[in-house]
């Protein structure tokens, strides 16, 4: 799928590239990004390269992905994190994110969340109904940016998320193109 670019004041989302592999590398290797996402471990520069190469070609060709890059206009060479959304029908997708270390505790990823959930329910974007959010339980950080954005949290459910063929637990949230957008109470953040 085309990525759509977009930007607020402060912040540019468009296609992820092959020029993004060493920044994708550097942040791929911290732990704590290994932790909560499906990356390989030992992450290497070829897995980066496959990526921000084959992955990311794909996904603009196919019809069920669509990748962003978070980027400042200020310095667009350098990525930030990635958002993508992963559809699963005609008005629904399932949403996943990260941010480099470095850029975690600003509000980057919420402001970026939101532009990216902004076009997922636009008439002149993808006209979703719904956005489903999990991460593996205890990911605060994730679940902070979509309590923030005005997800619902829905709960835990046990053995949902495999990670390096081991199975976690994971925290289950949903936005609604109806949704109000502003935090709901009932997270465990």
């Amino acid at each position: 799928m085309i990525t759509p670019e977009l930007r607020s004041g402060d912040l540019l989302l468009d296609r992820v590239t092959p020029f993004d592999t060493d920044l994708v590398l550097e942040y791929c290797l911290d732990p704590e990004l290994q932790r909560y996402t499906r990356v390989p471990v030992p992450y290497t520069r070829t897995d980066a390269a496959f990526f921000t190469g084959i992955y990311a070609t794909e996904a603009e060709r196919g019809t069920d992905v669509c990748l962003w890059a978070i980027r400042t206009p200020d310095d667009a060479a350098a990525i930030m994190g990635t958002i993508e959304l992963r559809f699963l029908s005609p008005t629904t997708a399932e949403l996943g994110y990260w941010l480099g270390a470095p850029h975690r505790g600003r509000g980057i990823m919420t402001t970026a969340l939101g532009l990216v959930a902004d076009h997922a329910f636009s008439p002149e974007g993808f006209a979703l109904e719904t956005l489903h959010w999990d991460a593996v339980a205890g990911n605060s950080a994730s679940a902070i940016v979509a309590k923030r954005i005005g997800f619902t949290f829905l709960g835990e459910r046990p053995s949902h998320i495999a990670i390096r063929d081991e199975l976690h637990g994971a925290w289950l949230a949903e936005l609604h193109a109806t949704d109000s957008r502003t935090p709901r109470d009932g997270w465990p953040v």
